[in-house]
């Protein structure tokens, strides 16, 4: 991925399309360079 700043601006909908397509067979690889996700349910 380029980067978080690439896709904070656009809707919860575009951003759930753009990770879907970054991921591989369902994962989603995140180096820990880039920092750190917090999930809510």
């Amino acid at each position: 991925m380029s980067g978080i700043l690439s896709i904070a601006g656009l809707e919860r909908a575009e951003i759930k399309r753009v990770l879907e397509k970054n991921a591989v067979n369902g994962v989603l690889y995140i180096p820990k360079e880039n920092g750190m996700f917090v999930c809510r349910k």
